[in-house]
Order: structure tokens, then sequence, then C-alpha cells
């Protein structure tokens, strides 16, 4: 999807990029259909899953908090994202993880960071070898490493995790989706069984914001399903949630 921009690296998993992009989008969207004469209900659905549901829950609390009046949002289904950015790094440098796609993800992530921020670390600050040589040769190379995350990682970067106060904390705080109030109707979909993203996430960022004030909250909690087959439930019951509202609206 990035089209003539493949050469331009994606901020991936950064809260105000992902925010930013999709309420530009939104809002040239409206003026699309002004422009074009064609009529809207004016309801906004926000709905994505994994890096998606990050982003959308980013661009709904922009909505929310600065473009209310242009804005409103209907309902939003956020599934399986990393929402509480500061708990989710300490799980995944802490805790056995199944490798492969996960530790592509999760290195993604820090090094995308690395650059967003100006932290200039090396690829080794983080990776211990042989595994910092292969992911500094293509990221794609961490795919291959079936080893626990955790086993990759570094004394130091583990050390920065358990630190809000160091550079990398910092930015995962910089991220954190648990510190903010919705009124809007909004549910936090995800398995308990996720093996990329854990249950965890959502649990966390469920807690802070419903003790926030956030009363149309609801975490729906699926007992079984590993991270990719369960995007297909996702947008099932999302779409279902959504036609529900629609039909009671309208």
């Amino acid at each position: 999807g990035y089209g003539a921009a493949d050469q331009i690296p994606h901020n991936y998993e950064h809260r105000q990029t992902l925010a930013q992009v999709t309420v530009d989008m939104l809002l040239a969207t409206k003026t699309f259909l002004t422009q074009k004469g064609i009529n809207s209900t004016g309801q906004l659905f926000m709905a994505g899953y994994s890096e998606g549901g990050f982003a959308s829950m980013s661009a709904q609390k922009l909505a929310e908090e600065r473009y209310k009046d242009d804005l409103p949002v209907t309902a939003a289904s956020c599934g399986a994202g990393p929402y509480a950015m500061p708990a989710f790094f300490k799980y995944v440098t802490q805790t056995s993880t199944v490798g492969g796609i996960a530790n592509y993800i999760y290195a993604w992530e820090t090094l995308s960071y690395n650059r967003i921020y100006g932290l200039n670390k090396p690829v080794s600050y983080y990776f211990k070898a042989p595994y910092a040589a292969q992911i500094e040769q293509s990221l794609d190379n961490a795919r291959t490493i079936t080893t626990s995350f955790d086993q990759l990682c570094t004394d130091q970067f583990r050390a920065d995790i358990q630190n809000p106060s160091s550079p990398f904390g910092k930015a995962l705080a910089d991220n954190d989706l648990t510190g903010w109030q919705t009124q809007t109707p909004t549910r936090l979909i995800h398995s308990q069984e996720d093996e990329i993203i854990p249950f965890l996430t959502s649990q966390q960022t469920y807690a802070s914001l419903r003790q926030r004030g956030s009363s149309q909250l609801t975490l729906v909690a699926l007992p079984t399903g590993m991270h990719v087959p369960t995007e297909v439930l996702f947008v099932r019951r999302t779409l279902d949630w959504f036609e529900q509202i629609k039909k009671t609206t309208y």
C-alpha cells in the first residue's frame, strides 16, 4: 500500500502520524462529498485491527479532542491494538513469545521509534549478536528468527523500557493511549489467546479509560483465536454492531 512512496519509511505504530493522516483523509473525504453534491448521513464509524486498531483509537482521540465539530464520531471499534504501549513493550521483552512474524513486528516498532524520536542508537544497542547483524542487514530477516523476542533484546534495551525517564521510555509514553476519556460508543475487541498482541493491552486500556469516565466503552473478550484469523471475526462483529447503531439512529 505504499504506492509511489515505497522508499519512505512508514512511521509504524506512531500515534501522532497515524492519527493525523487518518483525520486529514476524513476531512478531505468530507470536502469531496460536499463538492460533488453527494449526500451523507453525517455518521462516522471508525474501525481498525492490529496496527489499524491502534491507528483507529489514535484518530478517534484526535478527532474528539480537536475536530469534534467537523468529525463527530458515531461509534468506534478497535481490535487487538497495542494501545497500552509501555505495558506492551514490557511484556514482549520479559515474556516468551512466538518468534517469527512477532519478531518482525516488535523489531520494526523498536527501530521506528529509534528513527522517529531521533534516538540514533545502532541496531546492536537493542539486539544481541548474531540477531543485530541479521536485522541490520534487512528487517525482513527478523521473520526467520524463531527465538523468542525477549532473548533477542540486550540488557540495556530492557532497562530502558523499565525506565519511563529513558529516551525510549519517553517514546513509549508518547504513544500510550490509556490516559484519556471518550464518550463515544467504543468497543475493544480482542482474543484472550492472541499470540502477537497480548490481551493485556486491551484489558489495561479498558480499565484506565473506564476509570476516567468512558462510560460507553465496552471490552469484548473473545475466548479463543490467534491474532490473524481473529480479524475476520472482528470485522463481522464490528459490522453487525455498526448496522444496529445505524438502524437505531435512522
